[in-house]
């Protein structure tokens, strides 16, 4: 299995309404993601069929047991996305006592990074990024949009924020204005984005 870079959509369990999946839906379409299929078991589900799945468990706060089949839990959907091979999409709530839940795109790590050069990226290919988060932070309810690559842990919660803690971004993270006020920004270039939104680049990547 190759190594996966990802964007990490950070949300409040308090802002879930009857349509939120459906509403994710619409700004991924917007922004590029096409349906392809389901994934591991859903493959033979349409969009509307997963879509109305995962609303249900989010709307229970449903949390994912690792021992159970990937069929109890929430359904994954795999996207057609100009530039890249592909990209695949999943819900994760494994701490909802904490009032946050994450929707996680992944891209294979080798169609985002440079070979031998993992903190280099093409000037195209960051195009195409900027691109997929300006869409995505059209989205209302979206706290923090973070980005990993396999080796980094998990992102870090917008509640970290006011205590040192800084947003993953490898090589951009989106944050709101009012969030950015709690940051140390030395090790970003800080790019007014839109909606409300700063934009993070990590000063360590290059682009070519």
């Amino acid at each position: 299995m190759p190594a996966y870079f990802s964007i990490v959509l950070e949300f409040d369990r308090d802002d879930i309404g009857v349509n939120t999946v459906d509403e994710l839906c619409f700004y991924l379409k917007h922004a590029g993601l096409r349906f392809r299929s389901g994934a591991f078991g859903a493959e033979k589900l349409s969009q509307g069929e997963i879509t109305a799945h995962n609303q249900e468990l989010l709307l229970h706060n449903f949390e994912p047991d690792p021992n159970e089949e990937r069929g109890d839990s929430y359904f994954q959907s795999e996207f057609d996305v100009e530039g890249f091979s592909g990209a695949r999409g999943f819900y994760l709530n494994n701490t909802p006592s904490d009032g946050r839940y994450e929707y996680v795109i992944v891209i294979p790590e080798e169609e985002i990074y440079e070979e031998n050069e993992p903190k280099t990226l093409k000037k195209e290919t960051a195009v195409r990024l900027l691109h997929l988060l300006e869409w995505i932070w059209h989205m209302p309810s979206i706290r923090t949009i973070q980005t990993l690559t396999e080796k980094c842990d998990d992102i870090t919660p917008e509640t970290e924020f006011k205590t040192g803690g800084l947003p993953q971004a490898h090589p951009y993270a989106v944050v709101t204005e009012r969030q950015l006020k709690t940051l140390n920004t030395e090790g970003f270039e800080v790019k007014p984005f839109h909606i409300g939104g700063v934009m993070l680049t990590n000063k360590n990547y290059k682009f070519i």
